[in-house]
């Protein structure tokens, strides 16, 4: 009798395990979608405060503008790493929450909302390659909008 009480009591250790785990999921989801709206908003924002003041730059203000690029390229670069970060605590989180189900016996029961947990579904792409997809064109353009700074700030070009 007391190892059916004992297995009833792992089991509801566990469960109450999963539960967190899923809420832990959630969180990191939630944090990563968060995150990542701001990297986009922050990075265009630069972007568009330089591509603004560039039009009207002439001379000695082109290394200005070049400034303001330097800075947009910078937060990407720092945008992409975090990115990669966040994404290594949600895989983390994922693998956690796989293991409880599987000392849960949940088999087909499991969540699997996504093909990185099993589902059948099929998707375009991950959301990590499009945020770095479009992280990279965005610095891309920051570091074109810094060579061109420099060419305004020598009068190379007007």
């Amino acid at each position: 009798m007391k190892g059916r009480r004992r297995e009833k009591d792992d089991r509801a250790a566990l469960t109450e395990l999963y539960k967190l785990a899923l809420d832990e999921y959630h969180f990191q989801v939630n944090l990563n979608w968060s995150r990542s709206q701001y990297y986009l908003t922050l990075n265009i924002g630069i972007l568009g405060v330089g591509t603004g003041i560039l039009q009207f730059a002439h001379g000695v203000f082109g290394f200005l503008v070049s400034g303001i690029f330097l800075a947009g390229t910078t937060c990407c670069l720092l945008s992409f790493a975090a990115s990669l970060v966040q994404q290594r605590y949600y895989e983390q989180t994922r693998l956690h929450k796989a293991n409880i189900e599987s000392k849960l016996d949940l088999g087909e029961l499991r969540i699997k909302t996504t093909p990185g947990m099993g589902s059948t579904v099929k998707r375009l792409g991950k959301v990590k390659t499009f945020l770095s997809v479009m992280l990279i064109v965005i610095g891309t353009i920051d570091t074109l909008g810094i060579v061109a700074g420099i060419l305004i700030g020598t009068g190379t070009i007007r």
